[in-house]
């Protein structure tokens, strides 16, 4: 089975480089999500109206605050391996952006279940399970890109990222 990609931001640069910002947006990402989540929850500075009653609500608040605090530890490890090119440092993301990727697209299914069960408000909660499925295909594509890096690195051919190869590797020559 070969999971693989040949350049990141269809062409625009090397697997290596591709992953060094997918490791930087994560970073950003998860920052921002972890933020807002815990902010309109009431846990933050920005207020929003949160009823604490609410079991579910708290619960599923929770374990999107602690999935994105996993998500922030394992973009720095990704970033650490990068740095490295140490392949045991990048699996943890590899394994965190999975989960997201399958719970991104269960949510996206419940939404669409939920657009139907309510009847009226069905492109409502038809749209948001779009955004999620848009959302679950570009982490698929980040996911693809470090993993192809990973595989290389595990399997010690880095070396076609070196600039004598045509790669980027390292400071660019002025």
């Amino acid at each position: 089975m070969v999971l693989r990609v040949n350049s990141c931001c269809f062409g625009c640069c090397d697997i290596r480089i591709g992953s060094y910002i997918i490791a930087s947006l994560s970073l950003l990402s998860s920052l921002y999500i972890t933020y807002y989540t815990a902010s309109s929850a009431g846990m933050g500075s920005v207020g929003g109206d949160w009823d604490t009653g609410d079991i579910v609500g708290s619960v599923l608040t929770v374990v999107n605050i602690l999935l994105m605090i996993a998500f922030l530890v394992c973009s720095i490890l990704l970033l650490v391996g990068l740095n490295r090119n140490s392949s045991g440092w990048m699996f943890p993301w590899i394994v965190v952006t999975m989960i997201i990727i399958v719970l991104g697209i269960i949510m996206g299914i419940l939404m669409l279940v939920m657009g139907i069960a309510s009847g009226g408000n069905f492109v409502h909660w038809a749209l948001a399970a779009l955004v999620l499925f848009c959302e679950s295909c570009f982490n698929i594509y980040c996911w693809l890109i470090v993993f192809t890096y990973y595989t290389d690195v595990k399997n010690g051919d880095v070396a076609r990222y070196l600039p004598e190869a045509g790669g980027h590797y390292g400071a660019p020559k002025v």
